[in-house]
């Protein structure tokens, strides 16, 4: 497997092969602070073998904002120390670390607290409703992703990634189904884009030229808001903005389908950019990925559920065992907080 093992860059950024651990959410963390328990966890991770791993998302602002008890966060200075010290572990290990910056807007199941969103719309995927942010909270929020990034180049993390899918924040600015805004921020899609083009640039301004910035986008939606056209032209202003990768994803519910749930749109935007785009969501086979790899522009994939199902997937595949990942794709991993109960 030439392709699928070789060494890979972005930016700054070598890895020793072209494999991401993709982000899942962690179930752990207290008031967004890493546990032993997370950290025990990512050094199994780290020990499978894989190029970087992106972290679990992680909340950029302490207010109005989470998705549930555990999940990570990055929103103030004390949080260095913790992720230095998960970059130094992960290093050790030949394998780089990027955590992921995430709002949640209206995407959030257990909070008490109001959610902010672009527009009075309710959030099909969790049921509330936000209130409708001012465009000094929208320059608040800009500025919160760009310190969090800061934080984590300081803290040693070779890149970070925008969460701009799922739902989430980012997400939701880009969809005319949640976006309904008549200022600067909404109608046509370089304004709908304008925050996290804004986030991207300023990012880009303060960590340098070629500090690895990745940026998680939705190809399709749950609710139509996206067009695929939208999504192509999403992925140009965004290598124009300064973004050094993307990430290519789309609706949670997909069947359960053993071939890459987004090959061909991944395939077209990686046709269009110059930068790398990442290949990410029901990647089973190995010497389907590395034909893929070796077809197409794609650069990098990005797995999750194999690696949580199987932690020495990798490794079996590099050693001449390339038998597909048996994971069933059916979440319990996820939801018995990454323990997959079928191991």
């Amino acid at each position: 497997m030439e392709h699928l093992f070789s060494p890979g860059t972005i930016g700054n950024m070598e890895m020793k092969n072209r494999i991401f651990r993709a982000a899942t959410g962690d179930a752990h963390a207290i008031e967004g602070h890493y546990t032993d328990e997370d950290f025990r966890w990512y050094e199994t991770v780290a020990d499978s073998g894989v190029g970087a791993v992106i972290t679990g998302l992680a909340y950029v602002a302490d207010y109005p904002m989470r998705d549930g008890p555990g999940m990570l966060g990055i929103y103030d200075d004390s949080f260095i120390h913790e992720y230095r010290r998960l970059a130094e572990m992960m290093h050790e290990k030949d394998t780089r670390l990027i955590p992921q910056l995430v709002h949640c807007g209206s995407n959030m199941y257990q909070s008490k607290e109001q959610a902010i969103g672009p527009s009075a719309v309710e959030n099909p995927m969790s049921g509330v409703t936000p209130v409708e942010m001012s465009e000094d909270e929208i320059e608040r929020i800009k500025e919160a992703f760009i310190r969090a990034a800061v934080r984590a180049k300081e803290a040693g993390c070779d890149g970070v990634e925008l969460h701009g899918a799922h739902g989430y924040l980012l997400h939701e600015f880009l969809s005319t189904y949640y976006n309904k805004r008549i200022d600067s921020y909404g109608g046509s899609l370089e304004n709908r884009a304008r925050l996290l083009l804004d986030i991207c640039t300023g990012i880009r301004q303060e960590t340098g030229e070629q500090f690895p910035i990745l940026v998680k986008i939705n190809c399709n939606d749950l609710v139509p808001g996206i067009t695929n056209e939208d999504f192509l032209r999403t992925g140009e202003l965004l290598q124009e903005a300064g973004a050094s990768a993307i990430e290519v994803s789309g609706r949670w519910k997909n069947n359960q389908s053993w071939h890459p749930y987004f090959l061909s749109e991944t395939k077209e935007l990686a046709e269009r950019l110059q930068i790398p785009v990442i290949l990410t969501g029901g990647i089973r086979d190995p010497l389907e990925l590395e034909q893929i790899l070796t077809d197409t522009k794609i650069a990098f994939a990005g797995l999750c559920r194999p690696l949580i199902v199987e932690p020495g997937l990798l490794k079996r595949w590099q050693g001449g065992n390339t038998a597909r990942s048996w994971c069933r794709n059916c979440s319990a991993c996820l939801t018995t907080k990454l323990v997959c109960p079928y191991r």
